[in-house]
Formats: C-alpha cells, sequence, structure tokens
C-alpha cells in the first residue's frame, strides 16, 4: 500500500532537511513526498529542490503567498497519488518503521484514518521528553467517533494532549468520495478535518505505540524555545472557530455533538485568559494583568489556576 507524505512548510529551509529525510527513511510504504512551501521568504524551496534532484519521490510545489497550513495542505492532497496520505509537518519528523505501522493496522482493522500515540520532543535539548497521550487511554487500539474525539480535544497537557494533535494517515479515496478538505483557518484546522471525517462516517482508530516525533513550540526540558516552530496558537480564534462549527447542518441537529463543542469553545476561551494572565504576569506588566483581572470576569475565574502555576514555577527555580 503507498503512502504520499505531504508536508506544509514555511521558512523551514533552516530544518526541513530532517522532515524529509524521516519520511525517505520509511521503506517500501512510501510512495511520494510532497513539500508545499507556503509563501516562504527564505531558502526553503531551494532546499527542497536540491533534495529533489537526489531523490525523485520528493516533490515540490509553491504557493505564491502565505495561505496557511490548512490551504497547503489541501494543495498537496490534490496533487498526491498515494493510496494513503501521511501528514507531517515540517518542524516534526517520523521515527522509522512508523508509515509500515500504521498502513498495516488500517488495512487490517478497514480504516480510512489510523493514527499512532506521538513522542514530544524538546528541540534545544535534543531529547524525547515524554508521551503525548497515556498508555493507559489508547490500550492496544482506541476507536475514535465523533464524540470520542471532540472529548478528547479539550486540554493540551502531557499525556493528555488534544487529539487534534494526531497525525494520522488518511485514505485518500475516502477524503475524495466525501469531499472532505481543510478549512482555511491558521489554528484548529486538523480538529475540523478529523471531525467532518468521522461525520462522514470515516473508520478512526488510534495505536499504541509513537513513533511521531512532535517538536514543542517551548521544550519542557531546556525550557527554551524550540526556534524551529512556526506555529502560533491563538485559543480564543480557535474557541470561535470550534463555535462555528456548530451551525454546519451535520453538527446542528446531533445535539450531543453541539454540547461538547460548546464545552470545547468556553474551555479554550478560559485558556486563552490563563495565557494572557500568564504572559503579562512573567513579563512583569502588573498593571495590564490587574486591568485584566478588573474588566474580564473569565480573568478571574482562572486567576487561582494561574497563581498556582507562577508559585509552581517560582518553587521548583528556587530549589533547583
Amino acid at each position: 500500500m503507498s503512502v504520499s507524505v505531504i508536508i506544509p512548510a514555511l521558512n523551514a529551509g533552516s530544518f526541513i532537511t530532517r522532515a524529509i529525510e524521516s519520511a525517505l527513511a520509511q521503506g517500501k510504504p512510501l510512495h511520494e513526498i510532497i513539500v508545499v512551501d507556503d509563501g516562504s521568504t527564505d531558502n526553503t524551496s531551494e532546499t527542497v529542490a536540491s533534495l529533489a534532484t537526489q531523490d525523485r519521490r520528493i516533490k515540490l510545489i509553491r504557493l505564491p503567498n502565505n495561505q496557511g497550513p490548512g490551504p497547503a495542505r489541501n494543495a498537496a492532497i490534490a496533487a498526491a497519488t498515494g493510496e494513503w496520505i501521511g501528514i507531517l509537518d515540517a518542524d516534526d519528523s517520523y521515527l522509522p518503521g512508523r508509515l509500515d505501522y500504521l498502513v498495516t493496522n488500517a488495512e487490517k482493522h478497514r480504516l480510512d484514518y489510523a493514527a499512532d500515540n506521538i513522542m514530544l520532543f524538546d528541540y534545544s535539548a535534543n531529547r524525547i521528553s515524554g508521551i503525548g497521550i497515556s498508555q493507559e487511554l489508547v490500550g492496544s487500539i482506541l476507536l475514535i467517533d465523533r464524540y470520542t474525539l471532540v472529548e478528547n480535544s479539550m486540554t493540551n497537557r502531557k499525556g493528555n494532549i488534544d487529539f487534534g494533535l494526531l497525525h494520522p494517515i488518511v485514505r485518500r479515496g475516502f477524503i475524495h468520495e466525501k469531499n472532505i478538505s481543510y478549512p482555511s483557518v491558521r489554528s484548529g484546522e486538523d480538529f475540523a478535518f478529523y471531525l467532518r471525517g468521522m461525520i462522514a462516517g470515516g473508520a478512526f482508530a488510534l495505536f499504541p505505540e509513537a513513533y511521531y516525533l512532535c517538536t514543542e513550540r517551548s521544550g519542557s526540558i531546556s525550557g527554551k524555545a524550540s526556534g524551529i516552530s512556526r506555529t502560533s496558537v491563538n485559543y480564543t480564534e480557535i474557541a470561535k472557530f470550534t463555535l462555528s462549527l456548530v451551525n454546519e447542518p451535520e453538527i446542528r441537529k446531533d445535539q450531543r455533538l453541539v454540547g461538547l463543542l460548546e464545552k470545547r469553545a468556553r474551555m479554550l476561551d478560559n485558556l486563552a485568559v490563563r495565557n494572557e494572565l500568564r504572559i503579562r504576569w512573567h513579563r512583569r506588566q502588573y498593571a495590564a494583568f490587574t486591568r485584566l483581572l478588573c474588566t474580564d470576569r473569565r480573568a478571574i475565574t482562572n486567576c487561582a489556576s494561574v497563581a498556582k502555576n507562577i508559585i509552581l514555577s517560582y518553587l521548583s527555580k528556587t530549589l533547583s
């Protein structure tokens, strides 16, 4: 079974070789690698073009301007010819054997989406920092439907990451038949792509082994920014987009799903406020911190959680 690995890339010239080489090392299942340069202003296209001269499976698509990860992935999918689509971000990598593991399990269980667990990677420390989803939750196989997906997309802590961060292989024939594509949003596009697939009747499962190496934006070991992540997460915008999904006809008539999406939007909204409080405090913007507390009732609700994290962080630095 053949897999087209798709990689959206923005100003990734200094590190995209790592992602491409990890895909090239996958062996027989790999059919092609399609890199979409999403309006880069660095040498991303030149780097990929150079690699393509060494391996004809590498293909480059250039977008005239930056459109975001969703449209970039759609462009790659439109050009793909493999039976499966393998999703890979430019700042991440595959561990050896990943595609074989996923394709074998996907075919065995007759799936349309098949994901492995995620290994979190601190790029600055050059060390694996942990597993993304607890083994107890996954078991030997975790079947995911629309409700399971949303119920597990409300937080993003180590051992309990948002299922929207999974990077499954996807049966190309299924998404073409059901006309499923990525939305043109800057954050949360993966979650919507998977949810629409579940609503269309797609079979999705998560398997316990972790072969996807996901680079942390801020290393949990080093405490340093990776320097290579191009993802900027706006929780407020993701919350708004989550609420907008409720208006889609197939979702609106499913009250259980509507309730879960509304809950997800609330939790994301609270997360946005907590992050804003934390940022203002660490930057010593105490006036702005106080002003937010006085003008936004959500800030008062979340202040205790932020204060706890600040105290724990302080104690950790003091005792170390």
